[in-house]
């Protein structure tokens, strides 16, 4: 390579002189200077750089006569030097033309040294990748060095590994036999364990058999105990009822009572609101009066003097209102606001007055549709009193006839076989459920039947529908985890087999070709080992699998005695508590029979209950819609999220695998040819060693585990037959006490149903007690009634009296006030028509006219006066 000289370059005196004094500053060209001085400064860099270049690149030819692996590298190398030189001809070139361009105008000056400036950065960014890759370069000579007396050294190791390899191949071979013969042991080992299996499996149908047929024993008596519960709780029931319907009656007496006391003061009240009217009435008209008569007094006085005169506010003010309450402190409120007219005011209170009545009438009216609907819903509540009576006379007979049954087990088996016969109608009802799910779903391994479940439950909800994606989600995950580890462990594999043809590249070609048959043969013997362990593995697996299924059962058998025992303990609980419960029903149904009277008259009570129920199931279903809607809002919101956290995650794995990929290429490129030699000829070493360790390893135990597990089936086996005989013994036992108790039971019903006659007796007393507070209740009512209608009667006779009294009085108020304005327009006619010459017929309108021609003069009076003043004073 020809050195460049650029320390000829003149464009720095070349711009000097070409520039013209008249159009540049004196700071413009020292600028100039400055940026060609650092011009020459970047040429003489690149110069050395360029030297320097072609130092390295003798060095690395030299290199290159030293190793033929490295050739390619140095022939990339020289096209980037070639590509270096070629850019920096150019930039010489540019620089020339630069110069010589200089010398041409100075307007192109300013543009040029833009240009310069753009160049010289690129020049800078050229230099630096350039320092970069010469230090590259130093580093890999070095590299390549080490690399080629590592070489020689691996190459005397694998002739050594290629003997060892040899005797590698002779011990396999022998241990392949070994592992024949140990295969065919297991064999007869899985057909012995196979044959055990089949016979257990037939012990534990035996077993299931005879468990199914004790279930049924129980469900039987279970279902007798029941039916006694349920007896027992409709009396409670019953009880309950009474004891609510007493209570209840009590209530509406006492509301009753209440509501009458709330009449009288009503009454009282409305009686003094009709004084204080009749009284209000008769100081209005007093008032009404002493108006009239003031209005005279002040028409007399207008004749008289011709001037208009106003009543005085003080005679308003000093008025005494006999109202009281809301009212009197409005009419005080009028009174006293100025502003209005006395006749005003005298309106608004009588407004007042009128609203008041109004709101009065409505609250009567109101309590006549109250009283209305109150006779009506007694009525009602009648009619379903008599229905309550049929329904509590039916129980009753049928209790009659449960305690006259015999004490022979008819009754018994006639409920065994209804329940007998209920029970298949159950099973169907419980199977035609939607939310149903059968026990395969959770025991099955197809998965086809479980995807089409999944899919009818999450077609009937939106819940379920979110838990089952969240679900399917984290599994995915945990399956992607899994795999991704997989990978992992498969990549020294792969890395092996480049390790072999980076081998084989290095070694002569006739030992290359004895090496890899030796690595095949071990590679078959390796592969067809594996294939028998996978065999192995498989039936093992098989025989983990039927054994997990019969330790399922007998957890299930374990469970079901679990269950039986509990069963038990409650029914003992239940007797006990039947016991108790018996004997309050016996307190309680003394209390009832004297409610029973009482209950006639009480069927608010049963509609109320009803309503209210009614009220509660609404709003239950409300906010049962209210909480779906927000669980649906929440779970849209949910698969959203997961949504943006599925695409945030796809885009960060793969931005992040692209940028790793991008930077491992970069840097390990040089690296792994050397690395891979090394490392995978002893994990291939390593691995087959630690195979062979596994391999025994498992074996060992899985004879073990084979052992230990048939014993342990063997020993539970045994524990729950002696379970199950314990257990039946016990249930024999139970079975005669519970016969023993309902005896007692129907003895105790016919204790109870003495005592029904003594508290029906006791019911009749009561009822006609009852009979007599209705009378009065009925009494007071009339009285009542009669009383708000007299008041009615009053109150309309006065306000028609009072409405036309108002109407009078309304009239000569505006008969009056039509007088005063027509002589206050007379007045004005005769006092100051003749001056502004207006006719006879004098309006409002004309009035107006007046005023503003009279507005007119005194504005030209008030301009004159002004004038004469300033004429005055100027004299002065």
């Amino acid at each position: 390579m020809d050195e460049i000289d650029l320390s000829s370059c003149s464009f720095s005196e070349d711009m000097d002189e070409n520039i013209p004094d008249d159009t540049i500053d004196a700071p413009d060209i020292q600028n100039l200077q400055l940026e060609n001085s650092r011009l020459q400064e970047i040429n003489s860099q690149l110069q050395t750089s360029i030297e320097g270049l072609k130092n390295q690149l003798k060095e690395a030819l030299d290199a290159a006569n030293a190793t033929k692996g490295i050739l390619n590298q140095l022939q990339t190398l020289k096209s980037q030097l070639n590509e270096a030189n070629e850019k920096n001809s150019q930039l010489t070139q540019q620089v020339n033309d630069l110069a010589s361009d200089g010398n041409n105008a100075s307007n192109r000056n300013v543009q040029q040294i833009a240009a310069l400036e753009s160049e010289r950065d690129q020049i800078n960014e050229e230099l630096r990748v350039m320092t970069e890759q010469r230090n590259k370069l130093r580093a890999d000579k070095q590299s390549l060095k080490m690399e080629i007396d590592e070489k020689s050294l691996v190459i005397e190791e694998l002739y050594g590994k290629v003997e060892k390899s040899k005797l590698f191949k002779k011990k396999m071979q022998a241990k392949t036999t070994e592992f024949a013969n140990a295969i065919t042991t297991l064999q007869g080992q899985l057909e012995s364990t196979q044959l055990e299996l089949q016979k257990e499996q037939n012990e534990k149908t035996t077993l299931n058999q005879d468990i199914d047929s004790l279930k049924i024993k129980i469900n039987e008596q279970n279902q007798t105990i029941n039916d006694l519960n349920n007896q027992i709780a409709t009396l409670k029931e019953h009880l309950e009822t009474k004891d609510n319907a007493f209570s209840q009656i009590e209530e509406q007496f006492n509301s009753q009572c209440t509501e009458i006391e709330d009449m009288t003061k009503e009454k009282q009240r409305i009686i003094i609101l009709l004084q204080k009217q009749s009284s209000a009435l008769a100081t209005s008209e007093y008032k009404i009066e002493s108006l009239q008569k003031e209005i005279q007094m002040i028409n007399n006085k207008n004749n008289q003097k011709a001037t208009r005169t106003v009543a005085k506010n003080t005679e308003i003010l000093e008025l005494k209102i006999p109202f009281e309450g809301e009212i009197g402190d409005n009419c005080e409120r009028i009174v006293k606001q100025i502003q209005f007219q006395p006749m005003q005011r005298v309106q608004m209170i009588l407004n007042e007055a009128g609203t008041y009545i109004n709101e009065l009438e409505c609250e009567l009216k109101e309590l006549k549709n109250s009283h209305d609907q109150i006779l009506k819903e007694v009525q009602n509540y009648q009619d379903t009193a008599e229905t309550w009576r049929q329904i509590v006379a039916a129980v009753s007979e049928n209790l009659r006839q449960l305690a006259k049954c015999n004490e022979n087990e008819e009754f018994t088996e006639f409920m065994t076989q209804k329940c007998g016969e209920i029970d298949p109608l159950i099973r169907e009802r419980v199977m035609g459920d939607q939310h149903f799910i059968s026990n395969d779903f959770f025991f099955s391994d197809d998965i086809t039947k479980k995807k089409t479940e999944i899919q009818t439950i999450a077609d009937q909800s939106d819940t379920t529908f979110a838990i089952l994606t969240s679900q399917f989600l984290s599994n995915v995950y945990l399956r992607q985890q899994i795999a991704s580890k997989n990978v992992i462990q498969a990549q020294p594999a792969t890395d092996s087999t480049s390790q072999v043809n980076v081998v084989e590249r290095s070694l002569p070609t006739n030992e290359v070709s004895a090496a890899v048959s030796t690595f095949d043969d071990g590679q078959m013997t390796f592969q067809e080992l594996k294939d028998k362990l996978q065999k192995t593995t498989k039936t093992a697996n098989q025989l983990k699998a039927q054994l997990r299924k019969s330790q399922n059962a007998q957890m299930e058998l374990q469970k079901a005695d679990n269950d039986q025992k509990q069963q038990i303990a409650q029914l003992q609980i239940q007797r006990d508590d039947l016991k108790s419960q018996l004997d309050v029903a016996n307190m309680k149904l003394q209390v009832a029979q004297t409610t029973k009277m009482t209950d006639e008259n009480s069927p608010t009570v049963t509609k109320e209950i009803i309503e209210k129920m009614k009220e509660t199931d609404e709003k239950r279903k409300l906010d049962m819609k209210k909480l779906e809607d927000e669980l649906r809002l929440k779970t849209e919101e949910c698969n959203t999220l997961s949504m943006l956290l599925k695409k945030t995650q796809v885009e960060n794995t793969t931005s992040i695998v692209t940028k790793n990929k991008q930077i491992k290429r970069q840097e390990e490129s040089f690296r792994r040819e050397i690395e891979t030699l090394n490392d995978q000829i002893a994990s291939i070493a390593q691995e087959s060693e630690e195979k062979r360790k596994r391999q025994r390893r498992k074996e060992k135990q899985l004879e073990q585990q084979h052992q230990a597990i048939i014993k342990e089936m063997q020993q539970s086996f045994d524990s729950s037959k002696q379970v199950l005989n314990q257990t039946i013994e016990q249930l024999k036992e139970k079975a005669q006490t519970a016969n023993e108790t309902t005896q007692k039971v129907l003895q105790q019903m016919s204790q109870i149903e003495q005592q029904n006659q003594q508290l029906k007796n006791e019911n009749t007393q009561l009822n006609t007690a009852v009979k007599k507070i209705q009378s009065e209740m009925n009494t007071l009512k009339n009285q009542v009634n009669k009383e708000k209608q007299q008041l009615n009667g009053q109150l309309a006779a006065q306000t028609m009296v009072f409405e036309a009294k108002m109407q009078k009085a309304s009239k000569e108020a505006n008969a009056n006030a039509e007088k005063r304005v027509n002589n206050f327009l007379e007045i004005i006619k005769e006092s100051l028509g003749s001056m502004y010459d207006f006719d006879e017929d004098f309006d409002e309108e004309s009035l107006h006219q007046l005023v503003e021609m009279v507005k007119n003069d005194l504005d030209k009076l008030n301009y004159f006066q002004t004038e004469a003043t300033k004429f005055t004073s100027d004299k002065k």
